[in-house]
C-alpha cells in the first residue's frame, strides 16, 4: 500500500510514496520523521477520485478516511473551493476593516489641532461652543467609520471586498483642507480683532 505525507491543519495530501520513505525520512528542517502537524499513513489515494479536502485522518491516525464516500469529485472540489472562499472572505473582511480603523484614527489625529484651538477659543470665550463643533465632528468621523465598516460586513464576495476603498468613505481625504481652514479662521479672528 501507499504512504501519503499528510498534512493536519490545514489539511492536505503533501506527498504521495509508492513505498515507506524509511526512518530517516525528514520534514522540513526539524529533523523528524513526523512532526506534530504531518504524519506519514498508509492509503492508496487516487487525486482523480477524491479531493484531498474529502479526506481526514483516522482516529488510531495511521491511515486518511473519506469524509463523505456519497459525493463525486465534481461535487468534493465544488464544495472545497466554496469554503474556502468563504474562509477567504472572512480573512479580507477582517483586513479591509482594520484598514477603515486605521484610517478613522488617522481623521481623528488630524483634528488635534482643531481640539487645541477649540480650547484656546473657549476659555476666551467663555464658553464651550467651539469644543462642541469639533466634538460632533469626531462623533461625524465615528459614525461614518461604523458605517463603513457595516458595508464590508454587507459585501459577499471577495472581489466586492478588494474593490471597496478604506479611504473612500465620508468625506474623502478628511483633514487635508487644513490648512485652508486656519487661514479662514485667523481672518476672521484678525478681522473681529482689528475690525
Amino acid at each position: 500500500m501507499a504512504k501519503v505525507l499528510w498534512r493536519i491543519d490545514p489539511p492536505c495530501v503533501c506527498h504521495v510514496y509508492d513505498k515507506d520513505p524509511g526512518p530517516d525520512y525528514q520534514i522540513g528542517a526539524s529533523g523528524e520523521r513526523e512532526t506534530d502537524n504531518h504524519k506519514i499513513v498508509e492509503y492508496d489515494y487516487d487525486p482523480k477520485a477524491v479531493h484531498f479536502s474529502n479526506l481526514k485522518l483516522s482516529a488510531d491516525e495511521t491511515t486518511l478516511e473519506v469524509i463523505d464516500p456519497t459525493l463525486s469529485y465534481s461535487q468534493q472540489e465544488t464544495k472545497y473551493l466554496q469554503e474556502r472562499e468563504a474562509h477567504d472572505l472572512i480573512d479580507e473582511k477582517m483586513d479591509k476593516v482594520k484598514s477603515i480603523r486605521a484610517e478613522a484614527g488617522l481623521r481623528l489625529e488630524r483634528l488635534q489641532w482643531k481640539i487645541e484651538r477649540a480650547k484656546e477659543e473657549d476659555l476666551l470665550n467663555g464658553n464651550n461652543a467651539a469644543m462642541t463643533v469639533v466634538a460632533t465632528e469626531k462623533r461625524k468621523i465615528r459614525d461614518e467609520n461604523n458605517a463603513a465598516c457595516a458595508e464590508v460586513e454587507a459585501l459577499s464576495t471577495v472581489a466586492e471586498v478588494h474593490a471597496y476603498d478604506p479611504r473612500g468613505w465620508g468625506d474623502r481625504n478628511y483633514g487635508m483642507g487644513w490648512g485652508q481652514d486656519a487661514q479662514k479662521a485667523g481672518y476672521a479672528n484678525a478681522t473681529r480683532n482689528h475690525g
